[in-house]
């Protein structure tokens, strides 16, 4: 990850940088070393892949080592400019 905000008493972290190991049927994914899952977004972004730059909001709460985005932007690979798409 390439930066992790933390606030205290948090309803939701938020963290950004390069999906690796996308896994679509399970939907997860890693930046950095942190596993997301991304299975409750009703509608994750079309074409969603790795090398994809992508902020994503996380429920504050981890019990299982998997994190749960509640949140999902991504930018396409090689693009400089901020996530476009949005969850």
């Amino acid at each position: 990850a390439t930066r992790i905000e933390r606030e205290d008493n948090a309803s939701r972290y938020k963290v950004r940088g390069v999906i690796g190991s996308l896994d679509t049927a399970g939907r997860t994914f890693l930046i950095g070393g942190i596993a997301i899952s991304y299975a409750g977004l009703a509608n994750p972004p079309a074409g969603l892949a790795n090398g994809q730059y992508a902020r994503v909001e996380l429920h504050p709460y981890n019990t299982t080592g998997t994190w749960t985005a509640t949140r999902l932007q991504t930018t396409p690979t090689g693009a400089g400019s901020p996530p476009r798409s949005r969850m």
